[in-house]
């Protein structure tokens, strides 16, 4: 958290805003580059850019991100376990495993949750050139390691998001900031 403030208060990264914004100053070459998954490639495409690419994320102290594909889980408490599976199954097809990937005009925006039809995203011509850092990240890069959504996701996401925002905009500091989020996790996902 520390190096990602430092890029806001050394100038390198712009304040915080909304994504739409984000998306928007991107395509506009107001801002170089921005932390996402692959979900922004449906508005990139359809609105005819297709100038940009991905990268790994920039190296502080550590170098821990999030990743994660396109998936179903079955819960151990479901009550039809046999046709989740078959269900789980039929996602995992050719059929529904290739609209994640796209065509070079109607993109998918999800990262396949197999790696040998995600591996086929570049070699199609679907945006971006380099999306094998998807699954390579993982691979060539150890603590890159992918983890599962918690419990009452959303919750969850907008207590962090809230967060970084006030520490990203300075208005808590990095430590006082991360405490204050840990205590509102605390009693949002339980282990």
């Amino acid at each position: 958290m520390s190096f990602l403030r430092g890029l806001i208060t050394d100038g390198i990264a712009p304040a915080p805003m909304p994504m739409s914004d984000v998306f928007t100053r991107f395509q506009n070459g107001q801002i170089a580059m921005f932390g996402a998954g692959r979900w922004p490639i449906g508005t990139f495409v359809p609105a005819g850019f297709k100038a940009f690419d991905i990268q790994l994320y920039p190296k502080g102290d550590t170098y821990k991100t999030v990743f994660g594909g396109a998936g179903y889980p079955i819960l151990k408490s479901s009550k039809n376990p046999d046709l989740a599976w078959e269900y789980q199954k039929f996602t995992l097809s050719d059929a529904i495993e290739q609209q994640y990937v796209g065509t070079p005009d109607k993109p998918g925006d999800s990262i396949p949750s197999r790696r040998s039809v995600a591996q086929t995203i570049s070699k199609v011509g679907v945006p971006p050139a380099n999306s094998d850092l998807f699954y390579n990240s993982i691979d060539k890069y150890p603590t890159l390691v992918p983890y599962p959504a918690p419990a009452k996701y959303s919750t969850f996401e907008s207590t962090v998001l809230r967060h970084l925002q006030l520490i990203f905009a300075g208005e808590a500091s990095v430590s006082d900031g991360l405490k204050n989020m840990q205590g509102e996790l605390s009693s949002i996902v339980t282990c």
